[in-house]
């Protein structure tokens, strides 16, 4: 009998959305936030698409265990039917990210041989109870020999150096440009009045100002996103 993921992967897959699109709309509220402010409504659209995009991707979203393999059902517009071979499941991970501990939820990514960088099957939002059963019931697969959970581990420590090259990298500062604009828009009253007059003369006059200004925001959310993302990991 198939099962879906838990209705809370819902609120996951909007917030998820919401991060990888939310560029736009940061750049928007930076450069001109009162046509954000006129504009509410399309704003409000917006979100109530992605919500019923995540809806849809929960609703048609479906997992499978039979006694031989690992059934995968997904997709809105284009239909995918994975089907995995118990016995070539080489590896099982399981990870709860932050926001999968506060809503008491779990990842489990399950790795063949084939599977390269990317997880064969990922159930990105299943209750916890349920990705422990599912690991318990996978990890004997058939002839394949036993995942243990206590194998012999090297422990490695990486250096900032490192750290910050991976940082370098990821391409995940888009939280970065969302704190610079309600930075700015806190700090915003506080300003000398010549030195905004001044700013406003060369955004509405100069291109090339314009283009700076972006160049600059953008060098600084990549410079804060390795820091910050230095301090995460080490």
């Amino acid at each position: 009998m198939s099962k879906r993921l838990h209705p809370l992967y819902i609120a996951i897959a909007f917030i998820e959305h919401i991060k990888n699109n939310i560029l736009p709309f940061v750049f928007v509220f930076i450069v001109n936030r009162h046509l954000l402010f006129t504009y509410w409504w399309a704003t409000l659209l917006a979100g109530g698409v992605v919500a019923l995009f995540a809806f849809f991707t929960w609703k048609e979203f479906r997992y499978e265990v039979t006694e031989t393999e690992v059934r995968l059902y997904k997709g809105i517009f284009k239909k995918e039917k994975r089907f995995i071979q118990r016995n070539r499941i080489q590896s099982i991970q399981l990870d709860q990210p932050f926001v999968f501990r506060i809503l008491r939820l779990a990842r489990l990514r399950i790795d063949t041989a084939s599977s390269g960088t990317d997880a064969e099957i990922d159930l990105s939002g299943i209750s916890l109870k349920e990705a422990h059963h599912l690991k318990d019931t996978l990890k004997l697969s058939g002839s394949q020999p036993e995942i243990r959970e206590k194998s012999p581990e090297r422990t490695m420590k990486v250096s900032v150096k490192q750290l910050a090259l991976a940082a370098a990298f990821s391409g995940n500062f888009g939280y970065i440009f969302a704190a610079l604009g309600f930075l700015y828009q806190y700090i915003d009253t506080y300003i000398n009045r010549w030195v905004k007059t001044a700013y406003e003369e060369v955004i509405h006059q100069s291109m090339f100002g314009l283009f700076l200004l972006v160049a600059v925001i953008v060098v600084l959310a990549y410079l804060l996103s390795i820091v910050l993302y230095v301090i995460r990991f080490g």
